[in-house]
């Protein structure tokens, strides 16, 4: 396999293009790394957010998706985002079915 086709050794990973860049914990914006934080506090629960701006926030949180949707839904949150916040401490590579 030729260097001109961006890809190197077995053909699994590919040169990085001139132009690009790679997210490294300088380019994180303070407000990112505000948001993981918080995230931090809700490991292996269910969190509701909503987008505010360029910034998201949490509006619920708990042990089911029912229970983030109900808290958001109180707090007068009719459309949040529902996800939930694994493990912070171990790595997860997701299955293609």
């Amino acid at each position: 396999m030729s260097q001109e086709s961006g890809l190197s050794g077995c053909g699994f990973f590919r040169q990085p293009f001139p132009n690009e860049t790679h997210m490294t914990e300088d380019t994180i914006e303070d407000t990112e790394l505000a948001f993981l934080e918080e995230l931090r506090k809700h490991e292996n629960m269910w969190v509701a957010i909503v987008a505010s701006g360029d910034e998201e926030i949490i509006v619920g949180s708990g042990e089911d998706a029912t229970e983030a949707k109900e808290e958001a839904y109180s707090k007068g949150f009719k459309d949040p985002v529902l996800f939930r916040v694994l493990p912070f401490d171990k790595r997860y590579i997701p299955a293609i079915a």
